[in-house]
């Protein structure tokens, strides 16, 4: 079971309340399972990480690579791991 499959059932047996995704939980806001709370002036910041192996990539890898990576400014640049 992933991480956001043990959030949605603590919270749906009762236990509480979650920080997820909404991706995560659109079936369960759609049937009314779950219900959905803005807290005024909280932002939740997440962190994404990169993974390359560059080994025979195919060009529209490196593309992506290029544009989601060598084209960020270094303000937004985040830790990468680059597989060689």
């Amino acid at each position: 079971m992933s991480g956001n499959e043990a959030l949605k059932r603590a919270v749906l047996a009762g236990a509480g309340i979650g920080f997820i995704s909404r991706r995560a939980v659109e079936n369960e806001l759609h049937s009314g399972l779950l219900i959905q709370i803005r807290v005024e002036g909280l932002a939740i910041i997440r962190n994404f990480f990169a993974l390359r192996h560059s080994i025979e990539e195919l060009p529209l890898i490196g593309a992506l690579w290029d544009y989601l990576v060598v084209g960020a400014s270094e303000a937004d640049l985040r830790p990468v791991l680059s597989c060689q």
